[in-house]
């Protein structure tokens, strides 16, 4: 299976696949930071931001829901553009921008590291980097699971690494045909499965 970049959420601690399934929290209309599929958030005053290596956690970010300010349009799309000015004008029962955020504190996620990732440092915690940049062509978030720079605590992490999915990589430069390598410890920028070290429903 290929996973996209950011945060996949993959199925429930239970084994259970992931449904789908999210909950919906109000963005504050002009929110200046970018959101994009697959980035951490969490709620600060009431409204979901972008979240950050301290701190609790809500969820992943999975897209947002809107009424344009300018075309009064609706607009559903997997990521938000910094400073965006939309309508009060009621849109499912709410007034203003919300977001839909996979926040089941029980959930598993597959996330790429920026880093290779040794068997030594399964259990072990880490941060994330790159969140709140990614495209806007696929909408896709560039966060990845970062072990280096900052040392890592509980303070200041965000996941507890729980293992590696099993899965083939893109074809190395130079290899026969059909000769894939597959995910596992140690393999450059390493896919690694990882729960959350500090969730605010957890």
């Amino acid at each position: 299976m290929a996973y996209m970049n950011g945060i996949n959420v993959t199925r429930s601690k239970g084994g259970a696949p992931f449904s789908g399934g999210a909950n919906t929290y109000r963005i504050e209309n002009a929110y200046a930071t970018a959101l994009f599929a697959g980035d951490p958030v969490k709620v600060s005053a009431g409204y979901v931001e972008l979240g950050v290596n301290t701190g609790t956690i809500t969820g992943v970010f999975l897209g947002v829901s809107y009424i344009d300010g300018l075309t009064l349009r609706p607009v559903e799309q997997n990521y938000w553009t910094a400073s965006t000015s939309a309508s009060p004008t009621l849109k499912e029962g709410h007034a203003g921008p919300y977001a839909l955020v996979a926040d089941d504190p029980n959930i598993r996620m597959i996330i790429q590291a920026n880093v290779s990732i040794p068997i030594t440092q399964n259990g072990t915690l880490a941060r994330i980097s790159g969140a709140g940049a990614g495209s806007t062509v696929t909408g896709r978030s560039t966060a990845r699971l970062d072990t280096t720079g900052t040392a890592v605590s509980a303070g200041n992490a965000m996941f507890r690494i729980v293992g590696v999915p099993y899965m083939p990589l893109a074809v190395s430069a130079g290899a026969s045909p059909g000769g894939s390598y597959f995910n596992t410890w140690d393999v450059a920028n390493t896919w690694v499965e990882a729960v959350w070290s500090n969730h605010a429903h957890g």
